[in-house]
């Protein structure tokens, strides 16, 4: 069952939040590295949690390109790859990995925060939120780990994808595919028109296939970008979808 909430565009999306400071002030963040076996390897997990430990939980997972930084925080300040997200971020704790290198397969990524997630003895989350790269993997761990997150949020990634496409853009990914209908925790699928690496039809096509999802949709000149870009617009779909 899937239903279609507001559209969004940069102009007529509300802000959702401005900026906060406490990520940069109080000593509540950390980093380091898990050595865990995924699969038939002992793997080297580098990890960043960041914000206030009574917080909320988010996973963020980001583009192929994106770490484990995601905004900037009391261990470093320096901007992260989703800093325009940062006032809305900064009203959880939110962990990130640094992608396995190496490792085309979304299923391993996954895997491998879970690993981390078991480690650190981490509560469910209440969401995965994960944008383009991000979101194929976010929608693995609904699968393989429904019971370390409430709900998965994608942006800009699906069931399916044509590996031409991601290819084109430097991106080698090798065997993703999976069934909505075995995503048996609530999905928020964001889409962009105009998206040629991840179409909206694709998107709603999940959206429809998985039990507990729905779509909003973002207009937007940017196309598989738009999530580092429209930064308002993004902002309002992510804020609604928390709350679903």
């Amino acid at each position: 069952m899937s239903l279609l909430a507001t559209f969004h565009t940069a102009e007529s999306a509300p802000a959702q939040c401005s900026p906060l400071t406490e990520w940069l002030h109080a000593p509540h963040s950390q980093r380091g590295e898990h050595h865990g076996r995924i699969g038939d390897a002992v793997l080297a997990i580098a990890w960043e949690l960041a914000g206030r430990s009574d917080a909320p939980l988010l996973i963020v997972a980001g583009g192929f390109h994106a770490g484990r930084h995601v905004c900037g925080n009391d261990l470093d300040a320096t901007p992260g790859w989703w800093q325009v997200q940062a006032g809305l971020l900064g009203r959880y704790r939110v962990l990130a990995i640094d992608w396995l290198a190496d490792v085309a397969d979304t299923a391993v990524q996954a895997d491998a925060i879970a690993a981390v997630c078991k480690a650190l003895a981490l509560p469910r989350a209440h969401a995965f939120v994960g944008a383009s790269y991000g979101a194929l993997v976010g929608l693995q761990f609904a699968v393989r780990h429904a019971d370390k997150a409430e709900r998965i949020i994608a942006i800009s990634g699906a069931h399916v994808l044509c590996p031409r496409q991601w290819g084109s853009a430097g991106i080698d990914i090798a065997g993703h595919a999976l069934q909505p209908e075995h995503i048996r925790i609530p999905l928020s699928v964001i889409a962009v028109d105009g998206d040629a690496l991840a179409p909206a039809q694709t998107l709603a096509e999940l959206a429809v296939r998985a039990p507990d999802a729905w779509l909003q949709k973002i207009t937007s000149q940017h196309g598989h970008a738009a999530y580092l870009k429209e930064t308002t617009a993004i902002a309002a779909a992510l804020h609604t979808a928390l709350d679903y």
